[in-house]
């Protein structure tokens, strides 16, 4: 690692798996102090951002809005 990196771990909340996450640290520091986390940090996945975010991986995310589609779905076809 060097000065101009910041590794971090960030654990999802729906399937505990952890991900070392290495960043720019100038990234970071801009996104903790309110700049959006896609103008700070535009070289980092879009599921690793959302990890950071919500602590929702992106296996776990496409599932808990399939999931909430298909719920959807299923209220409007009983309409």
């Amino acid at each position: 690692m060097d000065s101009n990196t910041i590794t971090i771990e960030a654990t999802c909340g729906m399937c505990q798996q952890t991900k070392t996450l290495t960043l720019p640290a100038s990234g970071w520091i801009a996104y903790k102090s309110g700049v959006l986390i896609q103008r700070a940090l535009p070289s980092v996945s879009e599921g690793d951002r959302e990890l950071l975010i919500s602590q929702t991986c992106g296996p776990c995310f496409d599932k808990l809005f399939d999931e909430e589609d298909s719920f959807d779905e299923e209220r409007t076809n009983d309409r």
